[in-house]
């Protein structure tokens, strides 16, 4: 069965979304590292220092 491109990456989404992933919009530098910190925040269960993402 081939798929495109498009198809291979919907599926993609819906398998991490299964998992428990959720979708973010990152538009600048500043949205990447609080992405970055929340995601290391989560996986580490604990706060990092503020001054790390200034």
């Amino acid at each position: 069965m081939i798929q495109s491109e498009a198809q291979l990456e919907q599926n993609l989404i819906d398998r991490l979304s299964g998992l428990g992933y959720e979708p973010v919009t990152i538009r600048n530098a500043a949205d990447l590292s609080a992405n970055l910190k929340t995601q290391l925040e989560k996986h580490i269960k604990k706060g990092l220092l503020q001054k790390m993402f200034v």
